[in-house]
């Protein structure tokens, strides 16, 4: 998605259930050759099902033109819910195993 910055649609996916990576995914010589400085990338392997890939690529082109119609305040709004959202109802409070 041209125009949109990695991290935004990381945090965008991830408020509707995919989990995309963003960065520079240890990349940087190349990154800098392509004039950029951070990318975003789904991985998928054996373990994903048909239904979860299409529920990816649907949500993609549903959501193209949002990140694009959005003023910056929109944004910080966005960021304000998505925070406020995982303090009330985090995602990874199980506890960390020894």
């Amino acid at each position: 998605m041209i125009g949109v910055h990695p991290h935004d649609l990381t945090s965008f996916l991830d408020a509707k259930g995919i989990c995309i990576r963003a960065g520079h995914q240890c990349t940087q010589l190349l990154l800098g050759k392509l004039d950029t400085y951070s990318v975003a990338r789904a991985s998928l392997y054996l373990y994903n099902r048909k239904e979860e890939i299409d529920f990816f690529i649907q949500t993609l082109k549903r959501n193209e033109g949002v990140f694009l119609k959005m003023s910056f305040s929109d944004l910080k709004s966005l960021y304000k819910q998505v925070i406020l959202d995982h303090s009330k109802h985090p995602r990874n409070n199980g506890a960390i195993e020894k």
